[in-house]
Formats: C-alpha cells, sequence, structure tokens
C-alpha cells in the first residue's frame, strides 16, 4: 500500500534515509582500499624487514670467514720471529692452516732478492732440492721466461699448496704490476695488503669463473726498528703470501644457511677501472661484467648493500631476493583484507537496508521517550535544587542560630557600658555647672572675694569625691570594655559577610589559613566549652576557586567533627602543601565512623542522622565542590577513636568552577 504523506515533501526525508546507505557504501570501499594499500605496504616492509636481516646474517658470515683466512697469514709473522726458517719448518707452520681452510690455494714465503744475489741465490736452491731453479716470469702468451734485469726480485720459494693447484717457483712477484702495487704499500704501510690475482702463480689458464685473491704479509729483520718508512724499507726481508679462492670461501658460508632464496654478489670495489666481481650467484653472465651492478643490486623490489675492508681493499656485499622469495607471502594478507573490508561493506548496507524500513517508528518513539525523558530529567533538577537549597539553608539555620548568641554577649558589654557611662554623665553635667557659676563669677566686676573662696572650694569638693570614688578610672575601663564589644561583633558581621557573600561564588583567589579562621569564627558556638582546636598551618600559596563554596565545604567538616564529640575532644587543623597540591585536614577525636557505613558517606540521601536531622546531602556537595574544584577529598575513621578528613585543592588551578546550585 503506497505511504500518504500530509503537509510534508516526502523526497528531502527520502534522501535523508538513503544518504547512511550511500555513505556507507562510499565510506566501506574507501576504507577496503586503504586498509589494502596500507596492508600491502605493511607486508612489503615486513618482507624488507626479514630480507635484511637473512641479507645482514650471510654478509657478516661472509665477513668473518673472511677476515680468519686472512687472518692465518698475519700468524706467520710469528714464525720469522725466530731465526732459519727453511722449507721444512715452513711445510710444518702451513699445512695446518691448508688442511683447516679449505679455500686458502696456497701459502708462500717470498724472499727480496737483490740484483748483485740472484746468481747465488739461483744455485743456492738448487743445493737446496731445485734443480733447474731460475726466477722467472710470465709473459703476454702465457708462457714463463727468465726475469729480465731489475734492481730487486721477489721469487715464490717455499710454496705449499692445497688439493691440485700448481704454483710456479721461482716466480717474480713484482713482474706483476698490480702485484708490486700492493708489495710496495705492505713494505712501507707494515701491514697486509691484497691484489687480484688470476692465478699468474700457476700453470695453464684460468679454467673456471672464481676469482682469487693474493695477500702480501711484510716480514722485517728481527730486532731491528721499524717505525719509519726508510726503517722498514732497510730492514725489510720478504712477504709471506697467500692466495684464497673466494668463490669456494663464500660457497662454504651459504652452504651454513638453509634457505636458498637469496643472491650473493661480492665485488672489489678498489680495482682500477671500477669494481670488480669476486663471486656472483645473483647476476646473469652479461650483467656479471658490469662495474656498477653492486651499487645497482638494491634498486629493486628489496635490496642489501654492505662494505667492508680486506687487507686495505674496500669489497662489497650485495644481497637480492630470488624470483621465489616470498612467494605466497606479499599480497596475500592485502587481499584477504580487501575481500574482507568489501564484504563487511555489502553486510553493513543490507543492515541499513533494514533498518530504512524502520526508521519511521523509531524516529516516533525517540520523539515520544524524548519528551518523557526531558520532563523526568526537569523534575528531577528541581527536585535536587530545593534539596541542596534546604541543606544550605538548615546549615545557614545552624549558623545564624551561633552567630547570634556570639554577638549577643559583646552585645551585653556595650550596653551596659552605656547605662553606667549615663549615671557618670549626671556627675559631670553637675561639675560643669559649677565650673560655669565659677567662671561667671571670676569674670563679673565687683564680685567679692568670699563669695569666689566659696565657690571654689565647692568645685574642689566635687573634684575631690570623684576622685575619691575611682569614677574616672572606671569610666576609662568602661569605654575600653566598650570598644572591645564593638570591635569583637564587628569582626564576626565582617566574617560572617565574607563567609558568606554571593558574589564570592565566582572564581577568585582564596587564602586556605584565612578561610579556615573564618570558618572557626563561624562555627565558635558549635566548638565552645565543649573542643579544644590546635591549629598548625603551613605557609600556602593563594588557590584559585570559590571562595563561598570552599568555605561550605569547610564548614561542613568542621560541623560534622564537632558535632561527633559527645561532651568534650579535639580538633586538629592542619594544612600543608604536597605535589602542586594544597592539603587541608581536619582530625576529631570523636565517634568515628563504622567501617561498613564509611564507604557510603558521599553517597547522595546518605544520612545517619535521626529523620528531619539532616538531608545527607551535606557531604555529597562537599564532594561534588572539591571535585569541580579539580581536587579531592579523602576520609580514614576508626570506631571510638575519631574521624580524619583531607581536602586536596591544586595550587595552580585556573579552570572555571560551575556555581552549585
Amino acid at each position: 500500500m503506497a505511504e500518504t504523506m500530509v503537509g510534508s515533501n516526502p523526497k528531502p526525508k527520502y534522501v535523508r534515509r538513503i544518504l547512511p546507505l550511500a555513505l556507507t557504501i562510499v565510506i566501506g570501499i574507501a576504507l577496503s582500499m586503504a586498509a589494502y594499500l596500507y596492508t600491502n605496504e605493511v607486508e612489503r616492509q615486513r618482507l624488507e624487514s626479514e630480507f635484511n636481516q637473512l641479507a645482514t646474517g650471510r654478509a657478516t658470515a661472509i665477513r668473518k670467514e673472511v677476515d680468519l683466512h686472512v687472518g692465518t697469514l698475519g700468524s706467520t709473522r710469528s714464525l720469522y720471529a725466530t731465526e732459519n726458517v727453511g722449507r721444512a719448518k715452513f711445510r710444518n707452520f702451513t699445512s695446518d692452516t691448508l688442511k683447516q681452510y679449505k679455500s686458502t690455494t696456497a701459502m708462500m714465503w717470498i724472499p727480496r732478492i737483490m740484483a748483485g744475489d740472484r746468481q747465488a741465490f739461483e744455485l743456492g736452491a738448487e743445493r737446496d732440492g731445485l734443480p733447474n731453479f731460475h726466477i722467472v716470469e710470465r709473459h703476454d702468451d702465457n708462457q714463463f721466461h727468465l726475469a729480465g734485469q731489475r734492481e730487486e726480485y721477489f721469487p715464490a720459494y717455499f710454496v705449499e699448496v692445497s688439493g691440485d693447484y700448481e704454483i710456479v717457483l721461482g716466480l717474480d712477484a713484482s713482474s706483476d704490476s698490480a702485484w708490486l702495487s700492493a708489495m710496495v704499500q705492505a713494505r712501507d704501510e707494515g701491514r697486509l695488503v691484497a691484489a687480484p690475482s688470476e692465478r699468474t702463480t700457476a700453470r695453464g689458464a684460468n679454467t673456471d669463473n672464481t676469482k682469487d685473491i693474493i695477500v702480501f704479509n711484510p716480514i722485517y729483520q728481527i730486532g731491528l726498528p721499524r717505525e719509519t718508512v726508510e726503517q722498514r724499507r732497510k730492514n725489510f726481508l720478504g712477504f709471506t703470501a697467500a692466495i684464497y679462492r673466494i668463490g669456494g670461501l663464500v660457497e662454504e658460508v651459504l652452504k651454513t644457511f638453509k634457505s636458498a632464496d637469496i643472491g650473493i654478489v661480492v665485488f672489489d670495489d678498489a680495482g682500477p677501472s671500477g669494481s670488480t666481481l669476486l663471486y656472483g650467484n645473483a647476476l646473469p653472465p652479461a650483467a656479471q661484467a658490469d662495474s656498477g651492478a653492486a651499487a645497482n643490486m638494491a634498486s629493486g623490489t628489496f635490496g642489501f648493500v654492505t662494505t667492508f675492508d680486506v687487507a686495505g681493499r674496500k669489497w662489497s656485499i650485495a644481497a637480492t631476493p630470488s624470483t621465489q622469495y616470498g612467494s605466497g607471502k606479499l599480497f596475500s594478507l592485502p587481499r584477504i583484507t580487501l575481500a574482507a573490508g568489501l564484504s563487511f561493506t555489502g553486510l553493513l548496507a543490507l543492515f541499513f537496508l533494514g533498518l530504512i524500513r524502520r526508521t519511521t517508528q523509531v524516529e516516533k518513539l525517540v520523539t515520544e521517550r524524548t519528551a518523557e525523558l526531558s520532563t523526568a530529567y526537569q523534575q528531577l533538577k528541581e527536585s535536587e535544587a530545593q534539596l541542596i537549597q534546604s541543606e544550605k539553608m538548615a546549615s545557614l539555620g545552624q549558623m545564624v542560630a551561633g552567630i547570634a548568641h556570639e554577638i549577643n554577649t559583646p552585645l551585653g558589654y556595650v550596653s551596659s557600658t552605656v547605662e553606667l557611662l549615663g549615671e557618670r554623665m549626671s556627675i559631670v553635667n553637675s561639675l560643669l555647672g559649677d565650673f560655669e557659676s565659677l567662671a561667671k563669677m571670676m569674670t563679673a566686676p565687683g564680685t567679692e572675694d568670699g563669695g569666689l573662696e566659696r565657690q571654689f572650694e565647692i568645685v574642689s569638693g566635687k573634684i575631690k569625691v570623684v576622685r575619691s570614688e575611682g569614677s574616672v578610672q572606671e569610666t576609662s575601663q568602661l569605654l575600653k570594655d566598650s570598644i572591645y564589644g564593638l570591635k569583637r561583633i564587628q569582626e564576626i558581621v565582617v566574617g560572617l559577610k565574607d563567609f558568606s557573600r554571593l558574589d564570592r561564588a565566582m572564581i577568585a583567589d582564596y587564602d586556605i589559613n584565612k578561610g579556615l579562621d573564618q570558618t572557626l569564627l563561624i562555627a565558635q558556638n558549635l566548638l565552645k566549652n565543649k573542643v579544644a582546636v590546635t591549629k598548625h598551618y603551613d605557609k600556602l600559596p593563594k588557590v584559585a576557586g570559590s571562595p563561598s563554596q570552599i568555605n561550605q565545604v569547610l564548614l561542613n567538616i568542621i560541623k560534622n567533627a564537632a558535632e561527633s564529640i559527645d561532651k568534650s575532644g579535639k580538633i586538629v587543623i592542619k594544612t600543608w602543601r604536597e605535589r602542586g597540591m594544597a592539603k587541608v585536614s581536619v582530625e576529631d577525636t570523636g565517634c568515628g565512623i563504622p567501617a561498613d557505613i564509611l564507604p557510603k558517606i558521599f553517597d547522595p540521601f546518605f544520612t545517619t542522622k535521626e529523620v528531619g536531622a539532616g538531608t545527607g546531602l551535606g557531604l555529597s556537595i562537599c564532594y561534588k565542590i572539591i571535585k569541580q574544584h579539580g581536587g579531592d577529598i579523602a576520609v580514614s575513621s576508626e570506631t571510638g577513636k575519631g574521624t580524619t578528613f583531607v581536602v586536596s585543592l591544586p595550587m595552580t588551578e585556573t579552570m572555571e568552577i560551575r556555581k552549585t546550585a
């Protein structure tokens, strides 16, 4: 049945109802896409972080293994710390190293032979068991020939190899320019220096793609200085050297890792024409000759590059993920997130379609319930305001009765003094009359001396009587009593005015110690002849708050403390500062509050007094006022011993406090 709407246009209401559905679909799709992009990026970053950790582990292991291999060459210095190192001693020293470190293919002793000592050296080598020994060099035809004339030679003399590696004895290391440069640097700087090796020490060509390096370790004469370059050159004996197969070393390291999804490439960046590939299982053959390949390794989806020093040369280790790395991981979660988001959006859209059908009934029901709740809330507010006002009036009535009593006492002093002064005024008036008569007689012409003398005697007699009766001193004391009584009345009136002024319900600087004194003055009628009050005030800065509201809290607490004391007792009031808060404690020796009642004392309408004696709103109002001031109120009590209330107010609070009804 078609819906009929009277007095209104159905189109705006229809648009208003369908708008949430449209917004839900649009926002749902947008959030789903955002979630997809976000999770996709998170997954990519997670995989990249995981890849970097794996690559870092491999690079660190390779670096440690290289350092370990090169470090074994440095240990040969201890061998040459003694005299007479022969071939057998060298073989014994290096054999364990070659067995343990498979990638160390050869270790050599390369002495320095001056040109004048060449023939004698070659003859000595033959006597040492090396027939037909000559110092040779390798030419471009890949053949070995006798070394040409030069000032000094560095022939391979003691040679120990691993496996099928073959070394040409007598090969002059200085005939290779790269080696010569490394040897000069090692000799002058006194440290290990590496150089590339294309197996120039071996017979035959290099038949695989494995790169080798040779490391030179300078040896100097024992006991002679080597602090300067000149001293090192003068006392230089030769080199111990080792050749390392980098491919084998890296492969041995990578075998210790389970996953093979990461490609590793090692470059020597100190080559004369840029980077030289030392090892690579991640680049195609065409790319391995590219000197910039290491720098470009990190330009893909993931990439990792690190550099380190190897015997004076800078090496780079680059890692890239294989095509199988992260397969099935990346994009799976983002796609699931996208599907879940779109599904949820569809379900939510269906839900809104169902809601649209009930919109009219819900709107009507909400309108009716809102009107009922508004009426009930207004009635509750009015009732609460009346009860709070009743509580205020009850406290004010007790306060006014006590203040009236306090004013009556000094007012009695003043009244009695005025009556006595009235009596004394008759004597003063009589004495003034005699003085006037004496003055007239003294100024009138023809006055007899006898009459003037009698008048003097009358005035003198009355003065003596006044002095003998103490009227002057008594009158002076009566005036002092009257002034004291009037000042006492003034103090009470001013205190009452400051305590209850409505214009002080707004925010102002409040002196807590002064407010306590004013409150005690107002509550004096409840305390005297019954409670001994002890005050311990600390010097406090003024706080921001409503003076009349804070006074109401202090009066309520002090009044409750006084009422809890049966015949006589004590109230101790302390103020101090603690952690940016101004603290006030009121401790009494009254009857205390039972433990089962203590948690309820701040509840509205809770009271332990007889019916008609209280509304149960006093402490509830106090709690509300202190909380509005940004403070706190706490209580501790022990039955039969007394109760302690502690009020805390912030010393720097400047927020606006709502005026309590």
